[in-house]
Formats: C-alpha cells, sequence, structure tokens
C-alpha cells in the first residue's frame, strides 16, 4: 500500500467517519492492511498478535477458507432473498443449531435470524414480554447487550452509549425508566454487600441471591417478564462463583419469570463448552440471544433460540417481526460453514484443552505478581483483574484519569500484542480458539514483560 494512498485512507476516515471512543479531533487513524489467521498487519509494516479476537468474536481467526468458499457460493447462487423464502443454508444454518451442536436439542425447539446480536437482544425482549404480557425486565449489573434502543437500556454499564462534550466534560445520559430492574452482579472481588467468597452464603444461598430475590419482591415480581443476563459478563467481565447460576435459575423458576441468556460473546467454544450455561448441569434457558461466533464475524448475524415450549406456543401464533437482512444466504452460509468446520476440527474440544494451558500460565504470573493482579475465567477468556485497587472496576474511563489497565494494555501494543477489557481496572485475554500454544507462549512473554516494567520496576 503505496505512502499517498494510505495518507488519503487517513483523510477520510478522519474527515467523514464518526468514531468509537474517540474524541474526533484528537483521533489518529490505525490504518490495517490485511489480517491473516490470529493476526493483523498494519500499513506501517506492523504485525499484531490479536489476543482479543477483535470484539471477542473473530473465534476461528481470520480468513478461513471453509467459511469465505461458502459464503461466496450463497453470494453466486442467490444474491439476496428476504426472509419470507426459504433457502438450502437457512434450513441447513437452523437444523444444524439445533440438531448438531451438542446438548441444545435437549431443550430447544426453533430459531429465528436477525442480523446482529443487538437485534436478537430486542426481538427475545419483545418475544418475552409478549409471551408473559408483562412490561418489566430483570438486568443484571456490568452486563452488557449491545448498541440499539432497549438492549443499550438494558446495559447497566455506566456511561455506555452516552455523550461526552469534550470541552466542559459534560456526559448525556440516554434516559432509562422504571422498566428495567436491577439486580446486583456477584463481583465477588468487589462485592458491593462488603461480603467476602465463600463466607456470604447463609444457609447455602449466596448473599447477591438473597438481595435480588429481595429486589424481585419490592418490583412486584408479577409486573416482571424476564431476566435478561450474561451468564459469564462479557464486556463488564465478571466471572460468576459457581453456585450463581443454579441459584438464580431456581429463584426465576419461583417466580415464573423467563431466563434470556445472551450468549452473543460467550457462545460457540469461547469458554470451552459450546455454551456458557454448558458449565452446568441441567440447567437450560428459556431463550438464547447467539451472534458473533455463530459465523465468526464474517458478515453480521445473530439468531435467538427458543425452548420448545416456546416453540410450541409459537405454532398457533403469528410474530409479526422480521428485517430486511434476517435470514440473508450470505450470512445463513457462513453459519453452516462454521459450525461445520468447528465439528469437524473439534475446536471447542482443543479450545477446553489449549484454556487450560492458558489458564496455567497466567495463574502462575498472578502468583509472580501478587498481591497486585488475581486471575479467572474458562476457556480462552481469561481474565486479569488489578487488584491493588479498591474502587468498582465496571464503569468505563470517560475523565481520561490515570488507568493501569491501558497502561498495561499500551505497552502489550507497543511490543505486537493485542488485548482487549474494561478500563481501568480490568484485562481480558481472549484470543482465537485456533491460536497455538506458540502464540499463547508468545502472548504470555509480552504481557510479563509489561507487567514486569510496571510493577517492579515503577514505570
Amino acid at each position: 500500500m503505496g505512502e499517498k494512498k494510505i495518507e488519503k485512507i487517513k483523510e477520510w476516515d478522519k474527515n467523514y467517519h464518526i468514531h468509537t471512543f474517540a474524541n474526533e479531533k484528537t483521533y489518529q487513524p490505525i490504518v490495517v492492511d490485511k489480517t491473516e489467521g490470529n493476526y493483523f498487519f498494519t500499513s506501517d509494516g506492523k504485525k499484531y498478535l490479536d489476543f482479543s479476537s477483535q470484539l471477542v468474536c473473530v473465534n476461528l481467526g481470520n480468513s478461513n477458507e471453509k467459511i469465505i468458499a461458502k459464503v461466496t457460493d450463497a453470494l453466486k447462487r442467490y444474491g439476496f432473498l428476504w426472509d419470507k423464502y426459504a433457502t438450502e443454508y437457512r434450513s441447513l444454518a437452523s437444523q444444524k443449531i439445533i440438531e448438531e451442536i451438542p446438548g441444545v436439542n435437549r431443550w430447544a425447539g426453533k430459531v429465528k435470524f436477525f442480523s446482529s446480536g443487538s437485534e436478537t437482544i430486542e426481538a427475545a425482549v419483545s418475544l418475552a414480554k409478549l409471551i408473559k404480557n408483562k412490561t418489566r425486565l430483570l438486568i443484571k449489573e456490568y452486563d452488557f447487550h449491545g448498541w440499539t434502543s432497549e438492549a443499550l437500556k438494558c446495559t447497566s454499564i455506566k456511561y455506555f452509549g452516552s455523550l461526552k462534550d469534550i470541552g466542559t466534560n459534560e456526559i448525556v445520559e440516554l434516559p432509562s425508566d422504571d422498566s428495567y430492574v436491577t439486580i446486583p452482579s456477584p463481583l465477588c472481588w468487589r462485592c458491593k454487600f462488603g461480603k467476602c467468597y465463600p463466607a456470604c452464603k447463609e444457609n447455602g444461598v449466596l448473599h447477591c441471591i438473597k438481595e435480588t430475590e429481595k429486589i424481585i419482591n419490592e418490583a412486584g415480581a408479577g409486573t416482571i417478564a424476564a431476566y435478561l443476563g450474561e451468564t459469564v459478563s462479557g464486556f463488564g467481565m465478571v466471572i460468576p462463583p459457581e453456585e450463581y447460576l443454579p441459584q438464580l435459575r431456581n429463584l426465576l423458576n419461583k417466580y415464573d419469570i423467563l431466563w434470556i441468556n445472551d450468549e452473543v460473546q460467550t457462545g460457540f467454544g469461547r469458554l470451552g463448552k459450546w455454551f456458557a450455561y454448558d458449565l452446568y448441569d441441567g440447567i437450560y434457558p428459556d431463550i438464547m440471544c447467539i451472534g458473533k461466533g455463530l459465523v465468526n464475524s464474517v458478515i453480521p448475524c445473530g439468531a435467538i433460540v427458543v425452548s420448545k415450549e416456546i416453540a410450541k406456543t409459537l405454532e398457533s401464533k403469528i410474530w409479526y417481526l422480521g428485517s430486511t437482512f434476517s435470514g440473508h444466504p450470505a450470512a445463513m452460509a457462513a453459519a453452516v460453514a462454521t459450525i461445520e468446520y468447528m465439528i469437524e476440527n473439534e475446536i471447542v474440544e482443543k479450545a477446553c484443552r489449549k484454556g487450560e494451558y492458558l489458564r496455567s500460565k497466567m495463574e502462575k504470573l498472578a502468583e509472580k505478581y501478587q498481591p497486585n493482579i488475581a486471575v479467572s475465567g474458562y476457556g480462552f477468556y481469561m481474565q486479569l483483574e488489578l487488584l491493588q485497587y479498591k474502587t468498582d472496576t465496571r464503569s468505563i474511563n470517560v475523565n481520561n484519569a490515570y488507568s493501569p489497565a491501558k497502561a498495561i494494555m499500551d505497552g502489550c501494543y507497543q511490543r505486537g500484542l493485542v488485548l482487549g477489557g474494561l478500563l481501568p481496572y480490568s484485562i481480558r485475554l481472549a484470543p482465537a480458539l485456533t491460536v497455538t500454544t506458540e502464540e499463547i507462549d508468545q502472548a504470555v512473554g509480552v504481557l510479563d514483560d509489561v507487567l514486569k516494567s510496571i510493577f517492579e520496576e515503577g514505570k
């Protein structure tokens, strides 16, 4: 890519595009020339190991030939057809999700496709309210559910989706209402109730579950249609204790509240299981939202999967909901190819084993730098928490205060390693499921080098 072309790309991008999490006046474009597998290459010739899978969504790395071939075939064969028409790829994608992904057919009945993960949240919430004929929703602190209207209102991370004035530092947040009832997150490292796990349990029940039941009763259980939550908080970075989800599910059953399980980020092998709910035996959602890994993020796509009971309910009804790109043939082809590739190559099983290898390496780092950091997570969703800071970690660093997590991430980026996280005190390691042990060693080595410069050398 020539220098003049690079400068033009920067100029057009800076002048004509509205940017994310960036001050438009000081924004400096990072021009990517190409991606290849688990790496991307910038226009200045630098190579970066992507240990964040972009937005935790490129589960199989970039340029997967099988996926590209099927998408190309679908574009040549169909071009575009809207959701009214059945295609081979949509039928195949539906069948594979329900019948071929291990365990899904134990509880799931049908699937409906949309254009993104955020759209699936909108659809799931709408469907739950229609089925229950109730208007309120339980949401959990620090969960992230997307960018669209309902999804953003269901995201309780402070400042997310807000608008900040650079000159005055005034922050305008989107208005909300009492339709959204927030329950506490099982953030054990910094418990809002001042409790310590596992001593927080009373008769085996977690304190945050007891508080959740109080909130449900105070809000009026008869007004609540569903609980929408991430099993593992993807953007908010909260790994719950093992008792949390089973106890929460029992609570939802007790009060006849549907469970909408947001697996947009955690689904398709991210946690070393096909889905996060697979971490638990015999616990299944009523509605599941999926996306990202469903198509390896080759093309926008999401879906909701509904239980057999809800599927049966819908048989006698017409659901007047759809969108232009629901079930796009190219997206359906990408879903088919992704699921086939994952099953044929035992990607989830391998991710589980390699995830244990990553965890062992990270636990050694935690031991080396104790008491500064702690590590938790499953599969290829690992969290590094900076423990010497006692304030709540789950706010976006909008006021430009010092962020140790950003300092660590910047140091890694300068050394060719890309990490993600929620500033200011949490770092996420979420490589593609196809990452090699050599690449894991490379990433942990870089991280070790940066941590040493901060904690041992004081730089």
